[in-house]
């Protein structure tokens, strides 16, 4: 969940801000390029989402079998640390790098 979590928060929108850049250079076209970019991300953000979903669940179960009934809340944690991580290295990036 964790290597997910970074990957939705960091990877998938470099990587399509990568891929906007080589399609922009190829054709020239902005708008193509920022379709790419939304298109790619939100379909890659919609799978990795389900995935992390399923993984979610697949440990509340295995929890709930050894009688934890607190396994769920695992995703959302990372979730809220990796977005707070992620708005925090944007600020720095920002402010400091830009």
């Amino acid at each position: 969940m964790l290597l997910g979590t970074v990957a939705l928060w960091a990877g998938v929108p470099l990587a399509w801000v990568w891929a906007g850049s080589l399609v922009k250079g190829w054709t020239g076209s902005t708008g193509l390029s920022l379709a790419v970019m939304f298109a790619g991300a939100a379909i890659t953000i919609a799978l990795l989402v389900r995935g992390l979903l399923g993984l979610s669940a697949r440990r509340a179960r295995q929890l709930e079998e050894r009688g934890d009934p607190y396994g769920s809340v695992a995703l959302e944690a990372f979730m809220a640390v990796g977005a707070g991580v992620s708005i925090v290295g944007f600020g720095i990036w920002w402010l400091f790098l830009a």
